[in-house]
């Protein structure tokens, strides 16, 4: 696998300036990849460079597999300050679910009170009708708590 090296970071490492590094790209005698050197192409032209491929090498990906994961889990790890912010934006979404529960019920309610009105006052075929709506509602109901009850149980919430 062929092991690329920053021209910056060759140059310090054979103890020549990164000038006289990029006059010997320019010359053509030292080729790059996206401003990288290739460490075998570094060996070949100088010699006497003592790149212990063990040590120098091994430090260099150590460096850059530490970096990318410093980058990734930066990338993926929400800070305090967003948490926080998910907290507050979430209770605040919370509170206006309770509202409309609330609000929701006691519509719920009301709409039971008048249709037991009708069922009691109302002519035959109204009474057949809010008879067929309660089971309707009733069945709804059931539905809904069986739901409920599932994703109560369920472990991946």
């Amino acid at each position: 696998m062929t092991q690329y090296m920053g021209v910056a970071k060759a140059a310090k490492l054979l103890g020549v300036s990164r000038d006289t590094l990029q006059q010997l790209i320019r010359r053509g005698d030292l080729e790059t990849f996206e401003g990288q050197v290739d460490l075998e192409t570094l060996k070949k032209r100088f010699p006497s460079l003592a790149l212990d491929d063990s040590s120098i090498v091994e430090r260099m990906q150590i460096i850059r597999d530490s970096a990318y994961g410093k980058r990734v889990q930066e990338t993926l790890s929400p800070s305090k300050e967003d948490l926080q912010s998910q907290i507050r934006r979430l209770k605040v979404e919370l509170a206006v679910a309770r509202v409309k529960q609330t609000s929701y019920r006691d519509m719920f309610v009301d709409l039971l009170d008048k249709l037991g009105e009708i069922q009691q006052n109302g002519e035959s075929s109204q009474q057949l009708l809010v008879d067929e709506l309660n089971a309707w509602i009733l069945d709804r109901i059931k539905a809904a708590e069986s739901y409920l009850a599932l994703s109560d149980d369920d472990p991946s919430d």
